[in-house]
């Protein structure tokens, strides 16, 4: 059941790439972002999914999803925001929702998955 949910996790990331990819027109950095957070985004899912998850590779799969969104942030600000800008602005909100559920969804897996970790080693001891 977890591989399965972690399965189709990593498949709804994988199309956000090619989303935010835009054919190479869109939002590259965004997009090679994305494709660096579908291993990270499968092993938080299966982690947290986990019955005894691990509260250490949850926090270390936090803390690498994080570098990877400010290696994503300062190649935007290297290649220039106007990429980003003009994604926005043609993708409109579909956009938005986009990047959002892209980039804020693996964040809240991970969170979840430090919480569930952190309330079964409270239950364990």
């Amino acid at each position: 059941m977890r591989y399965g949910v972690a399965t189709l996790v990593s498949i709804l990331m994988l199309l956000a790439a090619l989303a935010l990819g835009g054919a190479g027109h869109g939002w590259v950095a965004g997009a090679f972002g994305c494709l660096a957070l579908v291993p990270v985004a499968f092993a938080t899912v299966t982690n947290g999914l986990a019955l005894l998850p691990s509260f250490k590779s949850a926090i270390a799969l936090l803390a690498i999803g994080l570098l990877l969104c400010l290696g994503v942030a300062i190649f935007t600000a290297s290649v220039g925001t106007e990429y980003f800008h003009h994604y926005m602005q043609t993708s409109g909100r579909a956009g938005m929702v986009i990047a959002g559920s892209a980039y804020i969804g693996w964040f809240v897996i991970a969170v979840l998955a430090i919480i569930h970790a952190r309330r079964v080693l409270r239950q364990g001891s």
